[in-house]
C-alpha cells in the first residue's frame, strides 16, 4: 500500500490540493476541532490596512470568514473581534467573498465563549477572558 493510498484509506485529514489530487475533494473532510456557528463583526489585515468581515464559523484552530474584499486580504494577518485580538492567522482556502484561516496559536476556551457569545453582552460574565482593548 502506497502513502497517498494509506491517507485515503484512513481519511487523514490532508491539504486541500493533495486532498483534491487524490480524487477526495467532494467527501467531507473531518475535522480536529469543533465548530462554532457565529455571526461576528471582525476586521482582519495588517499594519495599517485593514478589512472589515464577518466570522462566520470559529474553533480553537481556525475560522471561516466573510469579507467583501477577500481577494484583497493578505496571506497572513491580524484578526480582532469581540474587542479582543484573535492573534496572527494564515489564509488557508479563498472562494468568493470567503476565507479559510488558521490560527498560528491556537484560541482557548474563555476566548472562543467571548467570540460566540459577545453579541449577547455575556461575555462580561466570563472572567478568564481577555481584557478588552
Amino acid at each position: 500500500m502506497s502513502l497517498s493510498s494509506a491517507k485515503r484509506d484512513a481519511k487523514v485529514p490532508v491539504a486541500t490540493g493533495e486532498y483534491r489530487r487524490q480524487g477526495l475533494a467532494d467527501e467531507p473532510r473531518p475535522r480536529r476541532e469543533k465548530r462554532r456557528k457565529v455571526f461576528q463583526p471582525a476586521r482582519i489585515g495588517s499594519g495599517s490596512e485593514w478589512l472589515r468581515a464577518h466570522l462566520l464559523d470559529i474553533s480553537s484552530a481556525g475560522a471561516l470568514v466573510y469579507c467583501e474584499e477577500a481577494q484583497a486580504a493578505p496571506a497572513r494577518l491580524l484578526v480582532e473581534a469581540a474587542e479582543c485580538d484573535l492573534g496572527h492567522a494564515t489564509i488557508v482556502w479563498r472562494r468568493g467573498n470567503r476565507l479559510g484561516i488558521r490560527f498560528e496559536r491556537p484560541l482557548d476556551e474563555p476566548t472562543l465563549q467571548r467570540v460566540e457569545l459577545y453579541p449577547d453582552g455575556i461575555c462580561a460574565q466570563l472572567g478568564d477572558a481577555p481584557p478588552l482593548r
